[in-house]
């Protein structure tokens, strides 16, 4: 298998995987009332597509020093890895109610 196969396939998969996440944490929020899926979903948006949308930004920006552009990202990343942490520790939080 090729390498952009591959990548294609993970891709997929991840996205696929992430709207099965989305689907089921609604169904539960509107059958159970249940919001902690909500949370986690929410989690993996944020650490997921919204990542994804917000590096493809950082990196079609013209005219940026790679060393700024380098922060950007890094910038980015710890961003997005504290909202999907705090959504997770709130979800932790409504699940034990």
């Amino acid at each position: 298998m090729r390498d952009m196969d591959l990548k294609f396939l993970f891709f997929l998969s991840n996205y696929i995987l992430g709207a099965v996440l989305v689907f089921l944490s609604l169904k539960f929020f509107y059958s159970k009332k249940s919001v902690a899926p909500l949370y986690i979903s929410f989690a993996v948006i944020i650490a997921g597509p919204l990542e994804d949308m917000l590096v493809d930004f950082v990196n079609s920006l013209p005219n940026i020093p790679p060393n700024k552009r380098k922060t950007y990202l890094w910038l980015v990343d710890q961003v997005t890895s504290l909202g999907f942490l705090i959504f997770l520790i709130i979800a932790v939080i409504e699940s034990s109610k």
